[in-house]
């Protein structure tokens, strides 16, 4: 008897736009779906944030039956997929009816058809019928298509089209017979994967029947099993996260827009909360303890928090060396630097003049939505980090930028030192990369000189989002590398002179290095995809060759490392989403697998940061500091540190926090 895996005829969707809802907000935020998101399990799995969300819908014909829509005519890049079903399933046949909509001659238009074997957004087989007129078996190969097999140009009528695709081993069969097509192919890469649907030109497509071929579910149970025992026996090695403390900010919390630092000169972990107008201003910021006093408070908090997809420009640092923290802010057009005990102003100045922006430089330069700076008098200030221009032998300069063409330095006093203009992308990183004991700034794909002058630029077509300096070697000996996160230009790496290896890969988002496995040489780096493929994560060996990849749903990942249970091999952490929000965060292993889970308890899951907080507990092991704007929790690893030496990982300095930094660990053990 044939086993039905999946028969979905769209009841379980009302008619109407199906749920789909990738924004940049999502880069760094985990978000529930809404209680009545359209989606009965099916995942939009493609689009670009600048792709309207109303992509696939619900349509019930005269006759009563439904049928998922795509109206919108995209290119072969953005290929709108939904998807459902396990991607551990093998050998099945997949049916559908299809009904191939006629679209506008000049129109954008890709494949529409049968999706199977998905495994995620770059990696699986179609059944589709192409914009040449003609029926093709593809291959998806990152952000490129592989014919395996195709047919002669069909006459399509605006008939149902019965689709017929059947997959066992690697063997590839698809038939459309009521057209007399009749395709076949042999590939042996994507061995089990999904189902679904593709739409990137309008068509209809009449629900999903799936069906195993013999022992499959056998097979199926059996992997199941297997992966089950696996996942519980790791997750039994490491502690679990113990509630360690509560704080409640109603009235004046906010979103990822947090520093973590000493304010009170108590020698303690201090918080200054955050607010961002909506001009992207500092509209309050608020200093507590970790017991949830407030220290003090500047600005009026705002009634209607927006959410915002940026950074915010406040730093908790000792800019003067007198040995207690300043906060170093923009409010307004000023930049001003306050106490970090009292916040009262110690020091204020007005934001930098804005560069004239010249007209050549406009028609070879993208702007990235955040126009070009110089629509204004002064800067609208996006960020704030802190270099040794002068080789003091501390970080007394400070740097400010905006979105995303202007970059100016100032002295401890709030003098002016220079001002750049140059492709910024989020977030400069200082570091003395020639080693005079002077740090460069990179900044953008651009390496700035402590004088502010340019000393090599590269020019590619996106910006980086994340950078790292340093060596990939557990004891940072060796040649000094630096990597990007660099959006559509991937994965860069380059050396000190700006000689460029790229791994293009899609749109590369965030980038966290550590310690995740003892068997392997050197530092791993984790990447995550966003734009185009959100949520795939990839982790690479020193020589940057790719261990594993693997699609986990849209919450967020920052790829922090997590110094979890004191033995020297980190964990990854991927999001702070709780089971109640539709999908269980947590760490990662150095396999992928979920193996210390985000405790169903009730509390907030949208916003993490990753922090010792060893001041306070005297414990080095890190803690998980979650929060939403009513309240922080901070988990703890239960259980007792490991005896002999102590594992204390060097990590970036909080003073230079960015939503947009690189997350490194490098290797230090104590005694």
């Amino acid at each position: 008897m044939t086993e039905i895996l999946l028969s979905d005829d769209l009841s379980g969707l009302r008619d109407g736009a199906v749920y789909f809802d990738v924004d940049p907000y999502k880069e760094f935020h985990a978000v529930a779906d809404p209680p009545d998101a359209n989606a009965d399990g099916w995942r939009t799995q493609i689009g670009h944030w600048s792709i309207p969300k109303e992509l696939w819908f619900k349509v019930t014909d005269s006759s009563g039956r439904g049928w998922l829509e795509s109206r919108r005519p995209t290119t072969a890049y953005d290929n709108l997929l939904m998807t459902k079903g396990d991607r551990d399933w093998h050998d099945y046949v997949l049916e559908a009816d299809v009904v191939l909509l006629p679209a506008a001659p000049d129109a954008w238009g890709g494949p529409r058809g049968l999706v199977f074997r998905h495994v995620d957004t770059q990696r699986y087989y179609a059944f589709a019928l192409d914009a040449d007129g003609c029926f093709k078996l593809l291959k998806r190969v990152e952000s490129n298509w592989d014919v395996l097999a195709s047919s002669p140009p069909v006459q399509a009528s605006e008939a149902p089209t019965r689709l017929h695709v059947r997959v066992e081993g690697s063997a590839l069969s698809c038939a459309a017979p009521d057209l007399g097509v009749r395709l076949e192919a042999v590939d042996h890469e994507y061995g089990s994967g999904s189902v679904g649907v593709i739409g990137a030109s309008p068509v209809r497509i009449g629900g999903l029947t799936v069906s195993a071929l013999p022992g499959e579910s056998e097979r199926l149970a059996a992997v199941k099993d297997a992966s089950a025992k696996m996942l519980r026996e790791k997750r039994a090695r490491y502690p679990k996260p113990r509630l360690w403390k509560k704080i409640e900010t109603s009235g004046f919390g906010g979103y990822r827009t947090y520093r973590f630092g000493d304010l009170s000169g108590d020698g303690k972990t201090d918080i200054l909360l955050g607010q961002r107008a909506a001009d992207r201003t500092t509209a309050c910021l608020t200093a507590i303890n970790l017991d949830g006093e407030i220290l003090w408070q500047v600005g009026k908090p705002l009634a209607d928090y927006p959410r915002h997809t940026g950074d915010i420009p406040a730093q908790i640092h000792d800019v003067n060396g007198d040995g207690r923290n300043e906060v170093v802010c923009a409010c307004g057009r000023e930049v001003q630097i306050l106490n970090g005990a009292t916040g009262e102003a110690l020091n204020r100045c007005p934001a930098p003049e804005a560069l004239p922006v010249p007209s050549y430089y406009k028609e070879i330069s993208n702007h990235w939505g955040g126009l070009w700076g110089d629509e204004e008098e002064r800067l609208v200030i996006d960020a704030i980090a802190f270099a040794d221009l002068k080789g003091a032998g501390r970080r007394s300069d400070i740097l400010v930028k905006d979105n995303y063409h202007h970059i100016s330095a100032f002295d401890a006093d709030l003098n002016l030192l220079w001002s750049h203009l140059n492709p910024q992308g989020h977030y400069p990183l200082p570091f003395d990369v020639n080693g005079d004991g002077r740090e460069e700034v990179i900044a953008g794909y651009s390496l700035l000189s402590p004088e502010g002058k340019c000393l090599w630029s590269l020019c590619l077509q996106d910006h980086q989002d994340a950078i790292y300096a340093g060596r990939l070697t557990e004891d940072q000996s060796g040649p000094l590398r630096i990597l990007m996160s660099a959006g559509e230009d991937g994965l860069l790496y380059m050396d000190a002179t700006g000689n460029l290896g790229q791994r293009v890969m899609g749109h590369v988002q965030r980038l966290g290095l550590g310690k995740f496995s003892a068997e392997i040489p050197g530092l791993q780096v984790a990447i995550c995809l966003f734009h185009g493929n959100p949520g795939i994560i990839s982790l690479f060996d020193a020589n940057l060759r790719k261990l594993w990849t693997r699609e986990l749903p849209v919450a967020g990942a920052t790829l922090h490392p997590v110094n979890w249970d004191g033995t020297g091999t980190e964990l990854i952490f991927y999001t702070g989403a709780r089971p109640a929000m539709g999908f269980a965060g947590g760490m990662l292993d150095a396999a992928g697998d979920l193996v210390v889970e985000m405790p169903d308890d009730g509390g907030p899951g949208e916003t993490w940061d990753i922090l010792p907080l060893e001041d306070a507990d005297g414990d080095p092991r890190d803690k998980i500091v979650v929060w939403d704007p009513e309240r922080i929790w901070i988990y703890a690893p239960d259980g007792a540190l490991p005896g002999g030496p102590v594992y204390r990982p060097l990590r970036p300095p909080r003073s230079c926090a960015s939503n947009y930094q690189a997350y490194y660990s490098h290797p230090k053990w104590d005694g």
